[in-house]
């Protein structure tokens, strides 16, 4: 996320919306991303201490995490 963060005032000037909001999603979204990845080291780590597959955690975790994620997107909108 922190490659993409100089051009965000670019884009966000172009797009005629705030940089902070913008910023706020990239976040959400890194954030989501790294939570439906079985290869990301969190997942890794809570699969072998569950004692099952990391794939089987985010099968368990995906729906949960998608509702939370386009909930904080609808109110990084709100707010911002």
């Amino acid at each position: 996320m922190f490659a993409f963060a100089p051009l965000v005032p670019n884009f966000a000037a172009d797009l005629g919306g705030n940089a902070t909001t913008i910023l706020l999603g990239m976040q959400n979204a890194a954030s989501v991303g790294r939570l439906l990845s079985p290869i990301s080291a969190v997942m890794i780590a809570v699969a072998g201490i569950a004692n099952i597959s990391s794939f089987e955690l985010v099968k368990r975790t995906s729906v949960p995490v998608i509702v939370t994620f386009i909930t904080s997107t609808i109110a990084i909108w709100i707010i911002h």
